[in-house]
């Protein structure tokens, strides 16, 4: 493959993903012209049209889609092995805080191969856009988004415990149940975090209503629970290493109220190197 038309494929991949020409030459810090030149050069010599303009915007052909899906695999595991040849021994990875603090330091231990960089954010969201800009290699996700078209493989299902005051009722209990919970006065993180979303969907499952007491930015639930304010969810990953004062975890009954996380990266060997060390901490 010439050098000249690897960049074109690589303009071609930045225009499918800005859905624009205006976009994607901003994006790449080209102008214009010189994109759809490079653009029209590679339909030439694939001898067919890559894209289609119509009233509703910049949309592939068939041929187009073809070519991306068959073409788009082949980009990225390229760029990895660049990047592994220049830095042979570091990945940088994605993440939630819950995970980076209690399930990665245990993989990046055993990871001997590479040097594991996290980069940590709030939401899956966010973390699927740092795999499109190429700023992480992989990440582990709550959220898995069908679409995206990266490698990914499940890791495990990790249930939610209830935090409670030391002095509240149901603390002497060795377990309790959703509906015990769903009458009490309950603190949720912020809209748009991931664990109200998985909580949410929890208690609607189970056709619960659900009395949010107060919502705060979710490194603070802890302590609003200790003070009494109300009742808070944690991952079993968090509960069974914090020792927050004045807070007690306790399993619900069935285990109504759960996450589960993937791993995901850009490319299948990529997803195969992890393979080897990832492993389910409730095993």
């Amino acid at each position: 493959m010439q050098i000249m038309k690897l960049q074109q494929i690589r303009y071609f991949l930045e225009v499918v993903r800005w859905g624009s020409f205006s976009k994607a030459a901003a994006a790449l810090y080209i102008s214009q012209p010189a994109l759809s030149k490079s653009i029209s050069q590679l339909e030439a010599g694939l001898h067919t049209n890559l894209f289609e303009r119509t009233h509703k915007g910049l949309v592939l052909t068939e041929q187009g889609k073809r070519f991306y899906e068959r073409v788009k695999p082949v980009i990225e595991e390229l760029e990895l092995i660049l990047h592994d040849t220049a830095h042979p021994r570091e990945l940088a990875v994605g993440m939630l805080p819950t995970i980076g603090s209690y399930y990665f330091p245990a993989l990046a231990a055993v990871f001997e191969s590479h040097r594991l960089i996290p980069s940590f954010e709030k939401t899956s969201r966010a973390l699927y856009q740092k795999l499109d800009s190429g700023e992480v290699e992989a990440a582990i996700v709550q959220e898995l988004v069908e679409a995206a078209g990266y490698s990914k493989r499940f890791l495990f299902a990790e249930p939610y415990l209830v935090a409670l005051p030391t002095g509240h009722p149901l603390a002497s209990r060795k377990e309790i149940s959703l509906q015990d919970v769903a009458g009490e006065k309950l603190l949720f993180s912020l809209p748009g975090c991931d664990a109200r979303c998985s909580l949410l969907e929890g208690f609607s499952q189970q056709g619960l209503p659900v009395d949010i007491h107060m919502e705060a930015p979710y490194e603070t639930l802890l302590g609003y629970t200790a003070a009494g304010v109300g009742l808070s969810f944690v991952p079993d990953l968090q509960a069974r290493n914090s020792a927050h004062k004045g807070v007690v975890f306790k399993r619900i009954a069935g285990q109504p109220l759960t996450r589960n996380l993937y791993l995901v990266a850009r490319s299948p060997s990529l997803l195969d190197l992890f393979a080897a060390h990832v492993a389910n901490p409730f095993d």
